[in-house]
C-alpha cells in the first residue's frame, strides 16, 4: 500500500487566513447569565456599554486580541518575505489583508478602540509600499500608529502579542 503525503503550497498563507478570520469574527460567546440575573465577569478591562439588545458588549481585550491576530500576521509576513519564504505577491496579499483586517476591527469608545480608528484614518490617505501594497510597513507614520496603539493597549490592562513564525 502506498502512502500519500499532501504538500500545502502556501502554509504561512492559508494559517495567516484562518487566524485572521477567527479573530475577527469574534469567535467566543457573550457569557451565560447565573442564577439570579447575574452575568459572570470575563475581563477586567474596560468594557464599552454601546451593545444593542442581544449583542455583546466588545471588551478592550477583545480590541487588543484583534490587533495581536492583524501585529501576528504583519510580523509574520515581513520577516517571511526577508527570510524568501514569502513571495512579493504574497507579501502585497498579505500586507493588504492586514489593512483590510484593521478596517474590520470590532471596536468600543475606549482609548484602545480610538488608536483603532486612527490606524484606519492612516491607511486610508497611506501611500503604497513600493512593493505595492497599500501602506509601506516601514514608514515612521505606521510605525508611530502601531506604538500609539501598544501603549493604548497596555494602559488598558491588555497587551499586543504576536506568534513569531520567523527569526525566534
Amino acid at each position: 500500500m502506498k502512502k500519500k503525503t499532501l504538500i500545502h503550497a502556501s502554509g504561512l498563507g492559508a494559517a495567516a487566513v484562518t487566524l485572521l478570520l477567527f479573530a475577527l469574527a469574534g469567535c467566543s460567546a457573550a457569557p451565560e447569565p447565573m442564577a439570579g440575573g447575574s452575568t459572570p465577569a470575563t475581563s477586567t478591562s474596560t468594557t464599552a456599554n454601546t451593545s444593542r439588545p442581544g449583542e455583546a458588549v466588545i471588551s478592550t481585550d477583545h480590541v487588543c486580541g484583534q490587533v495581536s491576530t492583524l501585529a501576528t500576521l504583519e510580523s509574520n509576513t515581513v520577516h517571511g518575505f526577508v527570510a524568501g519564504a514569502v513571495s512579493t505577491d504574497e507579501y502585497v496579499a498579505q500586507i493588504n489583508m492586514v489593512a483590510t483586517g484593521y478596517e474590520h476591527v470590532l471596536v468600543n469608545d475606549s482609548d484602545v478602540g480610538g488608536r483603532v480608528a486612527d490606524a484606519v484614518a492612516f491607511l486610508k490617505t497611506a501611500a503604497p509600499s513600493a512593493d505595492g501594497a497599500r501602506f509601506d510597513h516601514d514608514s515612521a507614520g505606521w510605525q508611530n500608529v502601531v506604538s500609539a496603539l501598544g501603549l493604548a493597549c497596555n494602559s488598558a490592562g491588555s497587551s499586543i502579542a504576536v506568534l513569531a513564525d520567523f527569526g525566534g
